[in-house]
């Protein structure tokens, strides 16, 4: 890579010029160096900030994927209980309607019963007492 003059003065670092060829000297290169391993270490440091971060984050999203499927599963086991008290909300008319009728059915006969009983006794009323006549 051509490096410009300039691009080493912008980084911070002034080789010397001989013969038209940049020379660094021994302070040039231990600053190249110490400048190299002050950026690793931020570096080194930030991918570090970054990873835990990223691990935070992904812990946040694996407690909310779990709040999510704990929801859609009791939002099913809700749904299949709705659907089923519908469906016996349902069967419940139905017997009601027929309860209905039956209960209709039940004091009919009564009613039919009870004529019967008085016909009846009536009957007897007049049995006995057309037999005390003769």
């Amino acid at each position: 890579m051509n490096y410009k003059y300039e691009d080493y003065i912008n980084l911070g670092i002034y080789p010397d010029i001989a013969n038209g060829e940049l020379q660094f000297s021994k302070g040039n290169i231990d600053f190249i160096i110490e400048k190299y391993l002050k950026i690793l270490t931020e570096f080194y440091v930030y991918k570090q900030r970054t990873l835990a971060i990223e691990n935070e984050y992904d812990n946040q999203f694996m407690m909310i994927k779990a709040d999510v499927d704990y929801y859609k599963s009791q939002y099913r086991r809700c749904f299949d209980e709705l659907k089923e008290l519908k469906s016996l909300d349902r069967r419940y008319d139905r017997f009601e309607k027929i309860n209905a009728g039956l209960r209709q059915e039940c004091k009919r006969y009564k009613q039919e019963l009870l004529k019967l009983r008085i016909e009846t006794n009536k009957k007897t009323a007049d049995l006995k007492s057309g037999q005390q006549k003769i």
